[in-house]
């Protein structure tokens, strides 16, 4: 199955599922008024996806800001990713990257990594750029 790629937009974040290494990212900024617009392709396509996979997989996840709206599709692509884990025995990471001094992102991600307790969820500081 082909990657999914789609660029980013004045209030979508960029996602890049790259199936060649199984490495997936979210990032940049997530505020549309209409979130589930956007993330239902990107449900959609997880859900085709993962049938036809037996690699582990990792999700990079870095908003820079994501609105209360974002939070639904971003617990249903976690709810996915966490029963595809627990029925098929297949690892998924979830790495969230949050800036030291964002103190609100850095409790969004605890909070959902306490609700999502099956999947391996790890906070990360943003590393600086060289």
């Amino acid at each position: 199955m082909d990657s999914l790629i789609i660029k980013s937009g004045k209030d979508t974040p960029f996602v890049c599922f790259d199936t060649n290494n199984n490495i997936f990212e979210i990032s940049g900024e997530s505020y549309s008024v209409l979130p589930n617009e956007f993330y239902e392709p990107v449900l959609q396509w997880l859900r085709n996806y993962l049938p036809t996979n037996r690699l582990p997989i990792t999700l990079n996840i870095q908003f820079s800001y994501f609105n209360t709206s974002t939070y639904s599709p971003l617990c249903e692509l976690l709810t996915i990713l966490e029963r595809y884990q627990s029925s098929i025995g297949v690892e998924v990471t979830i790495n969230w990257f949050a800036s030291q001094d964002d103190s609100e992102m850095i409790s969004d991600a605890h909070f959902l990594k306490s609700s999502f307790c099956n999947l391996y969820f790890k906070v990360l500081p943003i590393q600086a750029a060289a």
